[in-house]
């Protein structure tokens, strides 16, 4: 029955993902006082691109929208949904959830480089990004590991108890804080959106004209599907976990309606953020979340 509650929430996971990300956008653009798109447009958008012929040239063009789908769906498969353990909970799964967390950014690299004749503008100040993203999640994931004391992921989470919680509270706030931060760069939400600067834009522009159609698609619902992941992970880490499974999967749930709010909120009043200026913000959030593994050391 366990099996089975955690595959429903995938799949749960899978239809709902391109909804919240549309979520997001829509509190931003009610934050700022605009009207914005609806909820629904990014099924519309992942609509029109997978009805339009791709562009696919070599080999490699169908590998790298693949490998980045693939490697959100083993972030998804790894990650606990509620009380119920991932659908690959094993001892040990939390490093198979660094590896498909890198592999994803690995490959959203490559296609940031595209086939060009300047191959690599605006993707080196991703890799950099993209690194940080990654330090910042494992270490944040590193707290969670030493604070609830377990083997997995599922058992980490269940050892975040209100005690344990109000032992290492400024260990799992400067995590939490972290981990939201490098969700919200690691999704391309605001205030990580900027395209103004001529890096960024280069690597966006790399992205659209060389993959388009089924490809194009691919890309997108796999930042829409790691958006919701790692949102039910910052949840989860921030939240106090609730004994009924009913109302525990209600918190996950409640606590990604108030985790898109914040996100909106922040998109709306937060100055954008260029590939300097992100890079710097991601280092800030980086060395705090490095910190949180020690303060948890130190009972703090």
């Amino acid at each position: 029955m366990s099996s089975l509650i955690s595959w429903a929430a995938i799949l749960l996971s899978l239809a709902l993902c391109p909804l919240f990300s549309g979520f997001v956008d829509r509190m931003t653009a009610f934050f700022a006082g605009r009207d914005g798109d609806g909820m629904l447009q990014p099924y519309r958008d992942l609509l029109t691109l997978a009805r339009k012929r791709g562009r696919r040239v070599m080999f490699i063009d169908g590998v790298i929208p693949a490998g980045v789908l693939t490697a959100s769906c083993l972030l998804l498969f790894t990650t606990p949904l509620g009380t119920e353990a991932s659908a690959l909970s094993f001892p040990g799964d939390f490093a198979l959830w660094m590896v498909a967390l890198a592999s994803g950014r690995t490959f959203g690299v490559a296609a940031a480089f595209g086939r060009s004749g300047f191959p690599g503008f605006g993707a080196g100040r991703l890799a950099i990004r993209s690194t940080l993203v990654c330090i910042t999640a494992f270490a944040a994931l590193a707290t969670i590991l030493a604070v609830g004391d377990g083997t997995s992921l599922a058992a980490a989470l269940e050892g975040l108890t209100g005690r344990a919680r109000a032992d290492y509270i400024v260990a799992l706030l400067a995590a939490s804080f972290a981990f939201a931060v490098a969700t919200l760069a690691e999704s391309g939400k605001a205030p990580f959106d900027d395209l103004a600067g001529w890096e960024p834009k280069l690597a966006h522009d790399a992205v659209e004209r060389d993959f388009g159609g089924p490809e194009l698609a691919m890309l997108k619902y796999a930042e829409h599907l790691k958006l919701w992941t790692l949102g039910c992970m910052a949840v989860q880490i921030a939240l106090p976990r609730l004994d009924l499974d009913p109302l525990d999967a209600a918190r996950v749930f409640a606590g990604l309606a108030v985790f898109g709010a914040l996100a909106g909120l922040a998109g709306a009043f937060a100055p954008r953020l260029d590939g300097k200026r992100s890079v710097l913000a991601l280092g800030a959030a980086c060395a705090l979340a490095v910190m949180s593994p020690f303060l948890a050391w130190i009972r703090i």
